[in-house]
């Protein structure tokens, strides 16, 4: 008696457990859990009684049906359980199923002699193996599941086996072993569904935090990509706005009227509207890249003549501001197919970048054009200030703003995230070698494409309001 005892002190120990777990994690499984194991200690208390109290053949045959039918209802509540868990559906003839089971199990502890019951236990244990191969289906790729799904295959085949061994081999098997076996199933069951249930909610706990950190960097991300662009369209638009003032102050309706301030007033206007065009253009450029808009305009021409080129038309700014600008290639001549505009925004960038972040005093900018057997290899090379390396595994993300030495933000962070939609539509790659305080490199990597039949074009950079847009952010 002392085992049955410390069995169901165990199994109203355990109920609880879950009953608590129940209330906290609020999962359907746990209340059918619940439910299994009321039944279980429903069933134990009806076996001590039979085995411990003397009563009337009447009064033992309701105990006796009441222990089968407890038993099987504990069964299929434990089934019904774990397709929960697992996240099945129950379907309405399954339920009337289990409710037939139940009626069956409830006549055969009248009538049927003991073997029958032992047949009623297989289809019982049937249904795990089948809850087991449900599992193993549904979660194959979680590691845990698979294992969870072996034990709940074990405990059937075990009491499967000492079934056949009562009926068939005659093997005496104590109500103990039995018994301890399915205790020991149920509690498995029943204890992995709940760690398992802990686990996921601490791995949604994790993810909610991480999606939540994810959301605050976006959020800051965002108002910092406001501040850099309304930042850097305020300034020249201001600067416009003070030019007119003082064109209207000092020289509108006056006699004082002298033609040079006018004209320096007039390219400072100038220069600043550029500004905002390269600015809209940018956005423009990377919401039709996001949309998929551009096409590839390949036209065949010499790789050579287009890249030193655009190098050189941008001496006159970089001479301005103090740097020196220095072209060389391993091949004077190279005919191949160009998208020339999308060319021109990725040298012209990556040259104004240079240049910007070049100090005038000794500031120099390499380009260089390396021709190998499958490839071109456009590198823009400086010796400024360098990019810090917490900055480098994000600098081709859009609104990625470079600051100055006075920590002002001097770009709408655009430039380098175009070059890099420009390049992978070219299918090329871009690749930066940096130290802070040594300057940048950035190398663009294009494969070489030749179209025979196409006519060779030759280039010419003649428009000289594209370049004053594309470097206008040169003071």
């Amino acid at each position: 008696m002392a085992v049955w005892f410390i069995i169901l002190i165990y199994y109203i120990i355990f109920t609880s457990v879950i009953i608590m777990a129940n209330m906290v994690i609020k999962k359907y499984c746990f209340s059918y859990l619940v439910l299994s194991n009321l039944s279980t200690i429903m069933c134990f208390l009806s076996i001590m009684y039979l085995q411990y109290s003397e009563c009337s053949k009447a009064v033992y045959r309701i105990a006796n049906t009441c222990a089968f039918m407890s038993f099987t209802v504990s069964i299929i509540l434990g089934y019904v359980a774990l397709k929960t868990f697992i996240n099945l559906e129950i379907k309405r003839l399954q339920i009337l199923l289990y409710a037939f089971l139940v009626i069956i199990n409830t006549v055969i502890s009248f009538t049927a002699p003991y073997y029958v019951t032992y047949m009623d236990k297989f289809i019982l244990m049937v249904l795990f193996i089948k809850a087991a191969g449900n599992i193993f289906i549904k979660r194959k790729n979680d590691k845990i599941s698979v294992l969870f799904a072996f034990i709940v295959l074990i405990f059937p085949v075990i009491n499967i086996i000492i079934g056949v061994c009562s009926l068939i081999f005659h093997v005496k098997i104590s109500n103990s072993i039995t018994w301890g076996v399915y205790v020991l199933q149920s509690s498995t069951y029943s204890l992995f569904m709940l760690l398992y249930s802990i686990f996921e909610i601490k791995n949604e706990s994790n993810r909610n935090v991480t999606l939540l950190n994810e959301a605050i960097k976006m959020d800051e991300f965002r108002m910092s990509a406001v501040s850099g662009i309304t930042h850097e369209l305020k300034t020249p638009i201001n600067i416009i706005s003070s030019s007119i003032q003082l064109l209207n102050d000092r020289y509108i309706g006056k006699d004082c009227y002298n033609e040079q301030k006018v004209k320096e007033y007039m390219d400072i206007m100038k220069k600043n509207s550029y500004r905002i065009i390269k600015i809209a253009n940018n956005f423009i450029d990377i919401n039709k890249a996001e949309l998929d808009a551009f096409e590839i305009d390949y036209v065949m021409c010499d790789v050579v003549n287009l890249v030193e080129s655009i190098t050189m038309s941008t001496v006159p700014f970089a001479e301005a501001k103090g740097v020196e600008v220095i072209f060389d290639t391993n091949i004077e001549e190279y005919i191949m197919l160009c998208d020339i505009y999308k060319m021109e925004r990725i040298i012209l960038n990556l040259i104004s970048n240079a240049i910007k972040f070049t100090n005038a005093e000794n500031g120099m900018v390499w380009v260089n054009l390396n021709i190998d057997s499958d490839t071109a290899n456009i590198s823009v090379k400086d010796n400024g200030k360098g990019i810090a390396l917490d900055r480098q595994h994000n600098i081709f993300q859009k609104f990625s703003q470079q600051a100055s030495e006075n920590n002002v933000i001097e770009s709408s962070g655009l430039g380098l995230s175009l070059v890099k939609v420009f390049v992978d539509m070219l299918h090329g790659t871009v690749k930066l070698k940096s130290k802070e305080g040594e300057g940048a490199e950035f190398t663009v990597s294009l494969p070489i494409k030749i179209c025979k039949e196409c006519d060779v074009k030759e280039y010419k950079l003649d428009n000289e309001r594209k370049l004053n847009v594309e470097l206008s952010d040169l003071d």
